[in-house]
């Protein structure tokens, strides 16, 4: 697998994986105020909010930091696959803002780049959906298929 192919593959498993997780805290906001998930709601409100505004509102929830920490590490990464490319170096601080953008002057600093965050989100994805699952639990949620 060549590092091109590598990365595409990284590519569609980070975004895909944090948009089922987007999903979760759609629940866990639902569940909250309706004591369900209403497919309305998420539909025509929570689908209109980008992911950073939902962590702020499980946030005000009280749901725990660490949580909301992972939740905004989830989010940086899964932007960096979404938005980056191997030409261009997106630079940012611990808290994902964006500290420089410039021509990439060595394609292997970009690779390796992508490599360490999705050995990171690997890491994380699981801890933090096995963490929302709990939250939705414990808020009276069901899981069932219609």
């Amino acid at each position: 697998m060549t590092n091109k192919t590598k990365i595409s593959s990284y590519r569609k498993e980070v975004i895909e994986r944090a948009i089922n997780i987007e999903m979760l805290v759609n629940a866990i906001i639902s569940q909250k105020y309706f004591g369900r998930v209403v497919l309305p709601f998420v539909r025509e409100v929570l689908l209109e909010l980008p992911f950073f505004k939902k962590i702020e509102i499980l946030q005000k929830f009280g749901i725990d930091g660490e949580v909301i920490n992972k939740l905004h590490d989830i989010r940086g990464i899964r932007n960096i696959f979404a938005h980056r490319n191997l030409s261009y170096h997106l630079k940012t601080d611990e808290n994902w803002k964006v500290v420089s953008l410039g021509k990439k002057e060595n394609k292997d600093l970009a690779e390796n780049d992508f490599e360490r965050n999705y050995q990171k989100f690997v890491q994380l994805a699981p801890e933090v959906e096995a963490e929302l699952f709990i939250i939705y639990d414990k808020m009276g949620g069901e899981w069932r298929r219609e």
